[in-house]
C-alpha cells in the first residue's frame, strides 16, 4: 500500500486572464500551503474504488491516468479527510494529485509530466509559497524579481511598482 499526504493551500493572489480558443482562461496564482492535510492510501485492487468520500475529482484523475496509460484503472482509495469540504483549501485538487502521483507509481511503464513513458515518475505539486500561471497544473517555487511586492516563476516581471 502507497500513502501520501494531501496537503490544503490557500491561493493569496488570484488573476483570471480572458477566455481562449479553447473556453478555457489564463490564470495566475500564487498559493501557500497550510499545516493541513488529507490522507491518501493507494493499493491494486480489481477495481477502482474511492472509499472514506465519495470523492468524484479522484475518480476522474485516475480514469484518466489509466486511460492515458492504456491500462484499466484497478486501484483502491482510502480517503481519510481532514480538510473540510467545498472549504476553498484545495483539497479535493490536492487529493487527486496525490492519489495520481501514488497510481502511477504502480504502472508498469510510469508516465512522465508531459505524459510519455520511460522515465522518471512525475511529481504531484508541493505547496510552499508557489506559483502558478498558465492554463493548469504548472507550479513553480515563488521567486522575487526584486521589485516591490512582485512574485513570479520565470521570465521577466510584469509589475508596474518598482520597491526598495
Amino acid at each position: 500500500m502507497r500513502r501520501g499526504p494531501a496537503t490544503a493551500k490557500l491561493n493569496l493572489a488570484m488573476v483570471v486572464g480572458p477566455r481562449r480558443e479553447d473556453g478555457m482562461h489564463e490564470v495566475a496564482t500564487v498559493l501557500q500551503r497550510v499545516d493541513l492535510a488529507d490522507r491518501v492510501a493507494l493499493e491494486p485492487a480489481a477495481a477502482l474504488s474511492v472509499e472514506g468520500f465519495d470523492d468524484t475529482i479522484v475518480r476522474g484523475a485516475l480514469e484518466s491516468l489509466a486511460a492515458a496509460a492504456g491500462v484499466s484503472p484497478r486501484w483502491r482509495v482510502r480517503l481519510t479527510k481532514r480538510i473540510p469540504a467545498s472549504a476553498g483549501l484545495g483539497g479535493g485538487s490536492s487529493d487527486a494529485a496525490t492519489a495520481l502521483r501514488l497510481a502511477n507509481a504502480t504502472l508498469p511503464e510510469p508516465l512522465r509530466r508531459d505524459g510519455s513513458t520511460s522515465s522518471p515518475r512525475p511529481r504531484a505539486p508541493t505547496f510552499r509559497s508557489s506559483s502558478s500561471r498558465g492554463p493548469s497544473w504548472r507550479v513553480g517555487t515563488v521567486r522575487r524579481c526584486g521589485r516591490w511586492r512582485c512574485r513570479r516563476t520565470t521570465g521577466s516581471c510584469s509589475c508596474s511598482r518598482a520597491g526598495p
